[in-house]
């Protein structure tokens, strides 16, 4: 048995975790997405993140994602993002510029 590559772990992450490209785009994103976003992962898939951060939070969002984008590491960054339904939820996340 060969060891998994890390595509294959993503769907057994119980976390939310999602991978953007430098132009917002979703890569991929882990299961645990679909609880929080509404959406599945080949439905988040190619979308762009902005589309999904609720619109009084898209400044401060953009904001983060450059001071991310610049090498630092942005931990507990709080904004709010509009679900497939519709409902406002308000996430906090960590990330790193890969």
């Amino acid at each position: 048995m060969s060891a998994p590559q890390p595509a294959d772990l993503m769907p057994m992450l119980l976390d939310a975790v999602c991978v953007v490209n430098e132009s917002g785009t979703f890569l991929t994103v882990t299961g645990a997405c679909e609880q929080i976003f509404g959406y599945t992962p080949e439905e988040m898939a190619g979308r762009q993140m902005m589309d999904l951060i609720y619109e009084p939070d898209r400044h401060s969002t953009l904001a983060a994602v450059e001071h991310l984008m610049n090498g630092r590491l942005q931990y507990d960054f709080e904004n709010r993002y509009v679900r497939k339904d519709g409902e406002v939820v308000r996430i906090m996340w960590s990330a790193r510029w890969y």
